[in-house]
């Protein structure tokens, strides 16, 4: 059975979260260059992960990539 049409039309209207997409980090890549491939800047992507752009990622770290 479907839910109420009332409960329907209140869930289309909640906003939800940015998706949000992640990444391993895999050996040899860098801050720039997954940031430069995921079409977001340095800053962005250290921001997501709570990092400074300068902090030095380590092979297997998983990265939030904000959209």
């Amino acid at each position: 059975t479907q839910p109420p049409a009332k409960a329907q039309t209140a869930a289309k209207q909640t906003p939800s979260k940015a998706a949000v997409r992640s990444h391993t980090v895999r050996k040899g890549e860098t801050l720039s260059a997954i940031a430069r491939k995921s079409g977001v800047s340095v800053k962005q992507l250290a921001a997501a992960n709570g990092i400074s752009p300068s902090t030095r990622i380590r092979t297997g770290q998983k990265l939030k990539i904000p959209q």
